[in-house]
């Protein structure tokens, strides 16, 4: 092969691997470059089933090192006043990664956890990335369920759906056994990493789209007390260790309602070879095949 085509085949091959980004078998419903993990739209618990708790889904679309998240919901990110919780508000917890394939609970001190949230009762404060995390359920202090199970069963007795996005309501009682995760209580912040607030107008650019992601279907905007529905979302420079398969999970502080997706992160691309260090290789192959041959002469 010529070095031209070796180049050109190499530069193909690394075109592909960057586009792959989120692999649609080990993932929730992948759409327009965005994975997205759909939650049921009964199962926000306010007093009642719907309202301000009530969360739609999230995606998880990867470019290169940047992990961008989006979020369907109508709790908004500031949250929910509310003067018999922590801090006197309700809002989003942090952002788990679990890269290790083990339930939550094996996974406390691996984990990777971003916190979005500036009002949340996180123990940790600058908004960003961190590794070597562990989490807590601060729900107790949120007015909320002590676990996921406690949750879920209030929903089905209230003749909602039962889930957690794409988790089935038998595989989360699973994954969150004992460890209904919903803030960081301990982990090392990613320094390096960049974090940034998204708005809804810079997601849609970027291609989030729930309702796509939904073939069409909407879910509602409002319901009787007025809770609307809300788009915001991040994006931060992933860490060290973040590649493969992973389930990312999010929870109001008060855990009446979250959501769960699987994914695939793709490992960073092999440096493409410049075209000076493959001819550079090539004549010293050349310089050494000729050496080899002048001395099979004399000899």
């Amino acid at each position: 092969m010529k070095p031209q085509q070796l180049l050109a085949s190499i530069a193909t091959a690394t075109l592909c691997t960057l586009g792959v980004g989120l692999q649609a078998a080990n993932a929730g419903t992948v759409y327009n470059g965005w994975n997205y993990g759909i939650d049921s739209f009964k199962d926000g618990v306010s007093g009642s089933l719907g309202g301000m708790f009530e969360m739609y889904g999230f995606g998880i679309k990867q470019d290169g090192e940047t992990i961008y998240v989006g979020i369907d919901a109508r709790l908004p990110i500031t949250g929910q006043l509310d003067n018999g919780a922590l801090n006197k508000s309700i809002t989003w917890g942090d952002m788990f990664f679990n890269f290790s394939g083990n339930p939550l609970l094996n996974a406390q001190g691996n984990l990777f956890g971003v916190r979005f949230a500036s009002t949340n009762d996180s123990t940790v404060k600058p908004l960003g990335l961190y590794s070597q995390v562990s989490g807590k359920n601060v729900a107790s202090q949120n007015r909320g369920f002590a676990s996921y199970a406690d949750q879920s069963k209030y929903v089905t007795g209230a003749k909602g759906i039962a889930g957690m996005g794409e988790l089935t309501d038998a595989e989360a009682k699973v994954y969150f056994k004992d460890a209904s995760l919903n803030v960081i209580s301990k982990g090392q912040q990613v320094v390096e990493s960049v974090f940034e607030s998204l708005d809804s107008t810079t997601l849609s650019a970027l291609g989030f789209n729930l309702n796509g992601a939904l073939n069409g279907a909407k879910p509602p905007e409002s319901n009787a007390n007025g809770a609307k529905r809300q788009t915001f979302g991040f994006k931060f420079t992933r860490g060290e260790g973040m590649v493969g398969d992973f389930v990312a999970h999010v929870f109001a502080e008060c855990l009446n309602d979250g959501m769960a997706v699987r994914g695939n992160l793709a490992p960073k691309p092999e440096p493409t070879p410049e075209p000076v260090s493959l001819l550079g290789l090539a004549a010293v192959g050349a310089a050494v095949a000729t050496r080899r041959y002048r001395a099979a002469k004399v000899g």
